[in-house]
């Protein structure tokens, strides 16, 4: 039996290790999967992205409109984005079936270690907002917050959908998480077998 196409979102901070693991995952699936990085995507898509929220919100519909159109000719697809500013749980809802969202969990001051500092620095000098993680009906993630105002960073919430179908660690090597990731496919697979 064929695999249904799926698509996984991989959402989380700047630098928590989104890409990293959804190459992981490409690797190691045996099915046909393209990898929507977005630094890629917005890249071309908006070559001086002014980081605004009515390009935000463009921006995301344009990944999840790529993401369904590449399913529709049997593709899969890995989405690798921040996830910031948008309603995921719309996505899910104009989505296939097979749509997972998981959440690739680092501590902000090792994301800002990861990535060398620039992105958290243009978001200190109030350039470019980054997201703070919290649950849907849960209060701002104090840590977060906190972290945030002590080093001046603007911010944004990225509010995880109300299902989050797997959180990662993103501190773990990447293929202990693509792991994680094939285990949850494999059991859904299995679920819709007949």
């Amino acid at each position: 039996m064929r695999a249904e196409p799926f698509i996984i979102w991989f959402i989380g901070v700047p630098a928590a290790g989104k890409t990293t693991i959804a190459a992981a995952v490409r690797d190691a699936v045996d099915a046909r999967v393209e990898v929507l990085d977005s630094d890629e995507v917005r890249m071309r898509l908006t070559p001086t992205p002014d980081w605004s929220d009515v390009e935000r919100q463009l921006f995301y519909r344009a990944l999840n409109e790529i993401a369904q159109r590449l399913v529709k000719h049997g593709i899969s697809v890995l989405i690798a984005a921040s996830g910031g500013g948008v309603d995921l749980d719309a996505f899910r809802e104009r989505s296939v079936s097979r749509t997972f969202f998981v959440h690739v969990d680092l501590d902000l001051s090792q994301a800002m270690k990861r990535r060398g500092g620039r992105l958290y620095r243009d978001a200190s000098k109030g350039e470019i907002r980054l997201p703070l993680i919290r649950f849907r009906d849960e209060g701002p993630d104090g840590e977060d917050v906190a972290f945030c105002e002590e080093h001046g960073i603007s911010a944004y919430e990225l509010v995880l959908p109300r299902k989050v179908d797997l959180t990662l660690d993103g501190a773990l090597p990447p293929k202990v998480n693509a792991a994680a990731v094939l285990a949850l496919l494999d059991a859904d697979q299995t679920a819709m077998a007949p």
